[in-house]
């Protein structure tokens, strides 16, 4: 039996940000230095400099927030894609006490990131939480997290689509 799911990080709130963030800026920056320029060859560059790194940026974008995964075997669980992944062997995984984090669980809060991506519905990486706890988290989904402690010096906060049918499944491998 083997885990695979895909984290839906491609969501309205996370376009939004994104438009807001790196798009609206670009643009901005755009139209005055656009209404700055002297003479047509100027327009030409500076337009298409200003398009081609709208283009990367959202591709970049495009593939990192589409390339989470949670994937789980008998041997191994990977959490995250892209620039930032964990993998550790399924022996350092406590499947036990894999749970769906309570409203009222103050310790496992995400808190300051120390090394990854975050905006409104979409964190991914290395953050502490508010208990001071190292995680890598890929989150999409506040309300719906599963933690998953493990004897490697962190824990791991997914949201999977089905929290409680994913803490099932992680506890029978």
């Amino acid at each position: 039996m083997a885990i695979d799911i895909s984290l839906q990080a491609l969501n309205a709130k996370t376009l939004s940000s994104f438009l807001v963030i790196a798009i609206l800026p670009l643009v901005i920056v755009g139209v005055v230095t656009f209404s700055m320029a002297d003479g047509k060859s100027q327009r030409i560059v500076i337009g298409g400099s200003l398009l081609l790194l709208a283009l990367v940026l959202s591709t970049a974008f495009y593939w990192q927030a589409s390339a989470i995964r949670i994937k789980a075997t008998p041997d191994e669980l990977t959490v995250g894609g892209g620039l930032y992944q964990v993998s550790l062997p399924m022996s350092q995984v406590e499947t036990k006490n894999i749970r769906v984090r309570a409203k009222d669980d103050k310790n496992h809060r995400v808190g300051p990131r120390t090394n990854g991506i975050g905006m409104p519905g979409f964190s991914l990486g290395w953050h502490r939480t508010t208990g001071d706890v190292k995680a890598f988290v890929a989150i999409t989904v506040s309300d719906k997290v599963v933690v998953i402690p493990t004897r490697a010096g962190y824990d791991i906060l997914v949201s999977p689509p089905d929290p409680d049918t994913f803490v099932a499944e992680m506890r029978n491998l």
